[in-house]
């Protein structure tokens, strides 16, 4: 992959688990120094606008273990930021060390993330199931300020193009939100999703948004 000038080719591999795609970049023999393969903010943009680069909504390292475990997994979203951690992100990331590897079925891996040490494992069907931990639900675990609401879990609401849309907020390796799926003639985008306001206080940490819809929708 050639993107700019200054940048060399890379060798990469494309996976998605639920529809989540993701760039994976194999760095398991870079030096330690090395934390990005090379790769800015920018560049992870660039690659992943499904336009003018490769597409994608995200970019995977596998890079060496500072922590004991096996490797570490660092993860881009496709505007550049780094998450925590990623469920379908490192299933994905299990199925190409598999696949590079020639692993079989009972292959497990201790994987270093922002999220803790998390532990995908190759199943006999070619599938990849991950343990997530228990779900956190309390305003200081999560993190959020937030309040318990009548569900039992943090809940707010956030003005989302000039229409308030109610948000539950909880956590599972990383924080996240789930809403209703909003109203029919709204059009899901990154400009929508960038229209949001929070009118009761807003959570400390950066959040994935999930909308049941018959599939499940992430942001």
């Amino acid at each position: 992959m050639y993107v700019d000038g200054a940048m060399p080719m890379l060798a990469f591999s494309k996976y998605q688990g639920l529809g989540n795609d993701f760039l994976l970049l194999d760095g398991r023999e870079a030096a330690q120094a090395d934390e990005t393969l090379g790769l800015s903010p920018e560049t992870v943009q660039r690659i992943c606008d499904r336009r003018f680069g490769v597409g994608g909504d995200g970019v995977i390292l596998a890079l060496p273990p500072q922590q004991g475990g096996e490797l570490r997994m660092r993860i881009f979203n496709a505007d550049g930021s780094e998450a925590e951690m990623c469920g379908n992100g490192i299933r994905c990331l299990a199925r190409f060390l598999a696949d590079s590897d020639g692993d079989t079925p009972g292959r497990r891996w201790q994987v270093e993330t922002l999220a803790g040490a998390i532990v995908p494992e190759l199943l006999a069907d070619g599938s990849v199931r991950v343990d997530m931990g228990e779900p956190f639900l309390q305003p200081a675990d999560v993190p959020t300020t937030l309040q318990v609401g009548p569900a039992g879990l943090p809940q707010g609401e956030l003005e989302a193009g000039g229409e308030p849309l109610p948000l539950r907020r909880w956590g599972w390796a990383i924080p996240i939100s789930s809403s209703r799926w909003p109203p029919l003639n709204t059009l899901i985008s990154s400009a929508w999703v960038r229209s949001w306001r929070w009118t009761r206080p807003s959570p400390p940490a950066p959040m994935s948004i999930s909308w049941p819809c018959g599939r499940l929708t992430t942001w």
